[in-house]
């Protein structure tokens, strides 16, 4: 958490819940707390969502609420 901290992260989720799955937690918390201008990264577009009208709608979503969206390259 530490090296996280020392780039600019302030809060960090980590989902155990299947992709697939609605009913996750640790997403909509993440998703609350978003505001205007802040930036949400995600290590694999399938653990964001499963099909890709659901990887749609969270897109959108955050582009609604002024959110940049990040999927770093490995």
């Amino acid at each position: 958490m530490v090296v996280m901290e020392k780039f600019g992260f302030d809060r960090i989720y980590i989902e155990k819940t299947s992709g697939g799955k609605d009913d996750r937690h640790e997403l909509v918390k993440a998703l609350d707390m978003l505001r205007e201008g802040d930036t949400f990264i995600v290590y694999k577009l399938d653990r964001l969502a499963r099909s890709t009208l659901k990887l749609i709608e969270t897109l959108d979503l955050l582009k609604k609420k002024g959110v940049e969206f990040i999927k770093p390259v490995r």
